[in-house]
């Protein structure tokens, strides 16, 4: 027995929302798995900043995006 069924009224089916589709690039743009343009251009940004000026903190935001990036999805 769920928590709906509990306090369901006589007659009440408990229908579970769908989940909405997974978020494609529109107009057919760059998508390496589950990765956007967006997303690439991002990493690569930090990354190049982070090579430019050898401070650890663009590569602390770069290791903290890529997390993000990689677990909303």
């Amino acid at each position: 027995m769920t928590v709906h069924d509990r306090y369901a009224c006589e007659g009440f089916r408990y229908v579970r929302p769908e989940r909405p589709a997974p978020r494609r690039p529109a107009g057919g743009g760059l998508s390496l798995g589950r990765l956007d343009t967006s997303d690439i251009l991002l990493l690569l940004v930090l990354y190049f900043l982070y090579r430019e000026s050898g401070d650890e903190e663009f590569l602390i935001i770069l290791v903290v995006t890529a997390f993000s990036i990689f677990g909303e999805k």
